[in-house]
Parts: structure tokens; C-alpha cells; sequence
């Protein structure tokens, strides 16, 4: 048989109060009558100091008892029923106890409730103590019920910081105000603003108003302000509250309701309490904007917008001074092939100024800059022994060097007006690089000052019939000009503003979760909603998109045309009129005046990489009707017709047709009809492709327009 001690009674006697000690004891005990302290440590393991401890509780207990047998003390169970009897007794003390408890509570809850319907008083005073004050309305919790007499406007209220803390709880809380005040001036300007302060403001004829002090209702609390003493009572008092806020009802219902117009009209109901959707939409806008979270989220959005911006403006910034460099050695390149090495040459001190040739030079870097009024400076300048410094050979300003003139048109002569004479030395060591351009086409990598002024500046090689460089042909781009395309782009300031109303959209709607909700159910209503709440935004992404884009192509094209003309201008004057006139028909290739105008047409091509096309028109008696006088791709001793691929493109269509003088070409853009009277720019597309199109008038002794230079570029290489 098997005497141990189950589980289930083992944990009913550690419930009891045995502990683990005198539960070992008992279970060997009860496998066997008697025992003695050393057997039970044999058995247990335990030292005899701490079952002898165990063993005298457990007869305090009078369940176990002590025996002396052969002269030693053993100890067993008195009996069984000793551990029932234990059992009960410790049942019937935690039934006591437990009842004992359940007294104590019954009693603190009456005396909680009747402390809870008694009439209590709070009072605040001062600053801190409103706060605390509108601490406890909200804590309170429920609709706000407000009668004030609105004595001050909200700018001049001593509560203002109050109540605009209390406002953003309150809307973040969703609790709504309603507030009933006087009919004045005051009253109107407060109730104007209620859809920004999550609340709503009836308006009571004056007569009728009953206080002269604020009194709202939340809950069991009836809270009378005085604003100017800063001072508040608080009473809770139920009863008091309820009577108060059916009064409140009462009023509000009266005034609020429509004009009644029939006898059997329904008397007037309480408010819903149903928010307008303006005032949520309005007041979680401000609440929104008051958060410290969202000043500070739209803070570094507003960082990261500035930085966008800033590096579009950089972008922009970058792309203008490359379209000026290209531009200012394109002039360069252009016009060092019109002075003369041996005017050059005899121009080499002050006292040379009265030389003709020094009035060549003038005369023509004059020439150079009227053709393109973006240039501010031009002149020639030589080698000097020392690699730092160059040599002034001429100034298209200094005709009369030792005369004082206003070059920079700003009342004072100072050393910006200065005149360089022959002779007179220029320090490059800030500009070191400038002297490639005695070697190859130069134009500066950025914006470089000198007493004149700060300036994008190009340099190219004027050399003689041996091709020995002689000087060096230098222009001068104010640097304003780059800042000048930038301004005249308002993308950044659009992607700026949409980005930041971008963001701050985001960041209401994560703020305002249960709003946004409610507004997407309300537009699944409406399918016009849909399209103004997501069509519109996604639609003035789109057009930002194609804007920009539009806006860089725009430029690209404006760029690349100036350049162009800015190239024909500087050549045209290069090709003899005599010349031209001899080319009527395709025999006339074979003249030598053909060859000296291809030749010409293709150092163009040669000197500029990105042109695809240079060629000559002139007009014909047809309204609109050009023909060919000379092409760079077209000559008597080239595959002719039908064979010579060129664009490049490996299969023959007629893009690829050789012109020859006398073919006619008719002006679809207007271009050429205009560029008769000024050089001038803009984008074809014919049969040879879509390109950009520079033309400049080649004029006769008598400045009259005899044919006109074309220089092309392939539109589709500049916008990619």
C-alpha cells in the first residue's frame, strides 16, 4: 500500500501554512510509525539541527507526538485526523478573514459615494493656478459648456496662452466647446474665428445675457473664470451640473432654432451635438500647426526643401556657366581668324596707337562685340618674357587709352574704368590656365575678378599664315549674366513650395488619422471629390514634371541657337560677296570661288564640334523660297547623289542627299525671311532631321543682305 502524500494534498497543506521542511517530515512519517531525528536525516538528507525545528512545530501543531522507546525519543503522527482537524480550523480562519475584507470594502465604497455627491469647492488664483485650472476641465472630461461675456478680443485676453494650450488638447482629445455669448462687436470677432477653435458660438441678444462672468459645465463641474483677476471656483456638485447644463440646452435650442412658421411647426430639439466638417478640417489645420512635433517636422522639411532647392539652383547654376563657356570660346574661336598677323605685329608700344593698324585691331574687336551684346570686354594680348604676365596689344575700349572714361557707367572713374594701352602688362598667376589659349581654345572654369570686374572670360590663338600663334583673342562674359538665366526660372521656387505643401500635407494626415478617414469616405461619395482630393495634386506633379522638363529643353535650344549665331555672326563676315554671287547652278562647284566658300563653310565645322551643318542660302524671287549657294557636304569631287551617308545612320534615305547651288528650300519656320534683317535662331525640322538653326545676314560694302550663313546642330544630341 501506498502511504505517501499525494500532490493535491501536499498543496493544500503549503496553503495551510507547513512548509517544505515539515512537509518532508510528514511524508516519512506517515511511510513509517516512528522515527528519530537522525533517521528522518538519513531519510531526508537534512541536518538534524533543522528537522529537530520542524519536528517541535509540528507538535505545537499537535499533529506529530514524541515517544521515548528503548531510550531514545522517536516521534509520529498522533493521527490522521490531527492534519484534518488543522485543515479546517485554517479553512474556517481565511473565510473569516476574507469575510472581514469584504466588510471593509463595502464601507469604503459607501463613504467613496456619499464623499462623491457632496458638494466640493476648489479655488485658483493667478497664472499657474488657470493653468491648473483648464488642467482639470480637460481631465474632467465631455463637452465644454460655455457662457462668457466676452470682454476682451482675443489678442488682448490675460488667458490667451490658457486657452490656446487648452484648444489643442481639447481638439487632439476630440472635445468639442460650444459657447453661448452677448450679441456685441466682441462676440462677432470671437464667434468668426470658431472654426479654427473646435468650437461653435451662439449669439444671444445682449438684454437677455444672465452673467458677467465666464461659467462653463464639464461633467460634474460647473467652473465660474473672472478673466481680469485671474481667478476661478470650481464646484462639483452633480445635481448643480445637470441643472446647469439643461438650462444651457435650453437656451442654446431657443436661439439656435429656424423661425417657427406654422402652428403645427415641432417645438425646437437639443443641439445633435454633430461637428461641422469645417470646424474639424479647420481646427485640426491649427492644431496642426501649433504642435511642437509639427514645427519641428516642418522645420527640417523645410530643410530639406531649401536643400533641394539649392542644389536644383546649383544644377541650374552649373548647366548656364557651361552654356556660357561654350559660348564665349565659340566667339573666340570664331573671331581670331579676322585680324591680320602683321597689324599684330607693328603694334607693340603706347606711342603705336597712331599706327592704321592698331586702328584695324580696335576696328575690329569693336566689330566683334557689336555682334554680341552679351560680351562686355574684347581685346588682344601677346607673350611676355615672364610665363606670369601678358601684354596688351589691344582693348576694343582703349582707342584713345590716355583719355578718362566711365566704361562701367557708375558716375565714378576708378581703376574698373581703366584703359589698357599697348604694351601695358596683365598678371595671369590667378588665371594661370588662361595661357592655353595661345595653344588651343580657351574659356574659363569659373567666374574670375580682376579690376574690371568678375567675368565668365573665353581665349583662342590668332595666328599667322605659318599657323605660329602671334596673340591671343580674349571676351569677357559678366558673370551676372549666369545668375541672370537663373533668375528668369521659377521652377525652384515651384518645386520648393509644392514640396513644402507637400510634406505638410503628409504630415496632417499622419497626425490626423480619423480625419483623413472621414474625408476618404466622404469623396467615395462623390467621384468629382476623388479627382479634386488625388487627380489635382497628381496632375501638378505631372505638369511640375513636364514643366521643368519643358523649361530645360527651352534653354537648351535658347543656348545652343545663341551660340550658333553668335559663331555666324563672328564668320559671316569671312566670305566674300563676289564670291557667291558666281554660284548659280551645280556646275558652278567647279569654280574656284565654290572651293574657297567650302573650304570656309567646313573650318567652321571643323573649328566647332557639335555643329552638323553649315551652309549658305539665298533668297529668291518666291514669297518664302531660299535656294542653296554652297553646303558643307557638297562638292564636285564627293560621291554625289544617292551615295554619300551623311548623317552617319548606315542606310542611304534622302536625309542623306548632297545639296548643290540653285536647289530650292522652302523657309517653313520663317527663320531665314527673319534673319535677312538680324541674326536669329530657331528649331526646324525638315527632311535632314530636327535641328536647331543659328542664321546671320552676309552683307555686301553696301550693308546690304546678299545671302545668309546657316550653322546647324542636332536637336537630338543637346536634350538627352
Amino acid at each position: 500500500m501506498n502511504s505517501s502524500l499525494p500532490s493535491g494534498i501536499e498543496h493544500s497543506l503549503r496553503e495551510a501554512g507547513f512548509s517544505a521542511t515539515e512537509l518532508l517530515v510528514l511524508r516519512h512519517l506517515v511511510e513509517s510509525e516512528t522515527l528519530t531525528v537522525r533517521e528522518l536525516a538519513n531519510k531526508t538528507g537534512k541536518s538534524t539541527g533543522v528537522l529537530d525545528q520542524s519536528v517541535k512545530k509540528l507538535m505545537g501543531k499537535r499533529i506529530v507526538e514524541r515517544s521515548i522507546i528503548n531510550g531514545q525519543p522517536r516521534y509520529g503522527i498522533r493521527s490522521l485526523d490531527t492534519i484534518r482537524r488543522w485543515m479546517h480550523q485554517d479553512m474556517e480562519q481565511k473565510q473569516a478573514s476574507m469575510e472581514r475584507q469584504h466588510q471593509s470594502f463595502q464601507q469604503f465604497l459607501s463613504t467613496l459615494k456619499v464623499d462623491r455627491d457632496r458638494p466640493d469647492m476648489e479655488y485658483f488664483h493667478g497664472p499657474d493656478g488657470m493653468e491648473q485650472a483648464y488642467r482639470k476641465l480637460l481631465e474632467s472630461g465631455g463637452e465644454f459648456l460655455t457662457i462668457s461675456p466676452i470682454l476682451t478680443t482675443a489678442e488682448d485676453d490675460p488667458l490667451r496662452a490658457c486657452r490656446v494650450s487648452c484648444f489643442r488638447k481639447r481638439q487632439y482629445r476630440k472635445i468639442f466647446q460650444r459657447v453661448i455669448a452677448p450679441d456685441t462687436t466682441l462676440a462677432r470677432r470671437f464667434q468668426s474665428r470658431d472654426h479654427f477653435e473646435y468650437r461653435k458660438t451662439l449669439l444671444i441678444p445682449p438684454a437677455e445675457f444672465p452673467l458677467s462672468f465666464e461659467k462653463t459645465t464639464v461633467g460634474s463641474t460647473v467652473a465660474c473664470i473672472n478673466v481680469q483677476e485671474l481667478s476661478a471656483c470650481f464646484i462639483r456638485y452633480p445635481e448643480l451640473a445637470q441643472a446647469e447644463r439643461a438650462a444651457f440646452e435650453q437656451t442654446w435650442s431657443r436661439y439656435s432654432a429656424p423661425p417657427v412658421h406654422s402652428q403645427t411647426a415641432q417645438p425646437p430639439q437639443a443641439a445633435t451635438g454633430i461637428i461641422p466638417a469645417k470646424t474639424r478640417i479647420l481646427s485640426s489645420f491649427r492644431e496642426f500647426f501649433l504642435s511642437k512635433k509639427s514645427i519641428g517636422a516642418l522645420i527640417v522639411f523645410g530643410i530639406l526643401s531649401g536643400a533641394l532647392t539649392t542644389g536644383l539652383a546649383l544644377n541650374a547654376r552649373t548647366m548656364n556657366l557651361e552654356r556660357m563657356r561654350g559660348t564665349v570660346m565659340a566667339i573666340a574661336t570664331a573671331g581670331a581668324v579676322h585680324f591680320e598677323a602683321d597689324d599684330i605685329a607693328v603694334v607693340q608700344r603706347p606711342e603705336d596707337i597712331s599706327n592704321p593698324a592698331y586702328a584695324k585691331l580696335i576696328a575690329t574687336l569693336n566689330l566683334i562685340r557689336r555682334s554680341h551684346p552679351d560680351i562686355k570686354y574684347a581685346y588682344l594680348m601677346r607673350k611676355t618674357d615672364d610665363p606670369a604676365t601678358l601684354a596688351f596689344v589691344a582693348d576694343a575700349d582703349s582707342l584713345y587709352p590716355t583719355q578718362k572714361r566711365d566704361l562701367n557707367a557708375d558716375g565714378i572713374i576708378d581703376s574698373a574704368d581703366a584703359l589698357s594701352a599697348p604694351g601695358d602688362l596683365y598678371n595671369i598667376s590667378t588665371v594661370p590656365e588662361m595661357a592655353e589659349g595661345f595653344v588651343r581654345p580657351f574659356a574659363d572654369h569659373s567666374p574670375s575678378s580682376d579690376q574690371w570686374g568678375t567675368f565668365i572670360s573665353g581665349a583662342a590663338p590668332v595666328k599667322d599664315a605659318t599657323g605660329t600663334t602671334v596673340a591671343l583673342l580674349g571676351v569677357d562674359m559678366p558673370a551676372s549674366e549666369m545668375d541672370k538665366l537663373a533668375l528668369r526660372s521659377f521652377i525652384p521656387l515651384i518645386i520648393f513650395v509644392c514640396g513644402f505643401l507637400l510634406f505638410t500635407l503628409v504630415r496632417f494626415a499622419a497626425v490626423n488619422r480619423s480625419l483623413v478617414q472621414e474625408c476618404w469616405r466622404i469623396m467615395q461619395r462623390n467621384m468629382a471629390k476623388i479627382f479634386l482630393w488625388m487627380g489635382i495634386p497628381i496632375l501638378c506633379a505631372l505638369l511640375m514634371f513636364f514643366g521643368f522638363r519643358q523649361y530645360t529643353h527651352h534653354i537648351l535650344i535658347e543656348q545652343t541657337g545663341k551660340r550658333l549665331v553668335a559663331i555666324a555672326t563672328t564668320a559671316a563676315t569671312e566670305f566674300d560677296p563676289a564670291d557667291l554671287s558666281q554660284l548659280r547652278f551645280a556646275r558652278d562647284m567647279h569654280y574656284d570661288a565654290y572651293q574657297r566658300v567650302f573650304r570656309k563653310l567646313n573650318d567652321i565645322r571643323n573649328k566647332n564640334s557639335e555643329i552638323k551643318f553649315a551652309y549658305i542660302f539665298r533668297p529668291v524671287d518666291d514669297a518664302g523660297m531660299f535656294e542653296f549657294v554652297a553646303d558643307a557636304d557638297s562638292n564636285f569631287d564627293l560621291p554625289f547623289l544617292m551615295k554619300y551617308d551623311i548623317n552617319d545612320t548606315g542606310p542611304f534615305t534622302q536625309e542623306n542627299e548632297n545639296v548643290y547651288p540653285g536647289m530650292r528650300y522652302f523657309d517653313y519656320t520663317g527663320l531665314f525671311r527673319s534673319a535677312l534683317n538680324k541674326p536669329n535662331y530657331n528649331t526646324t525640322i525638315d527632311k535632314w532631321g530636327r535641328i536647331v538653326s543659328g542664321a546671320t545676314p552676309i552683307l555686301d560694302a553696301s550693308n546690304n543682305p546678299v545671302a545668309l550663313l546657316g550653322l546647324d546642330v542636332d536637336l537630338g544630341k543637346i536634350t538627352r
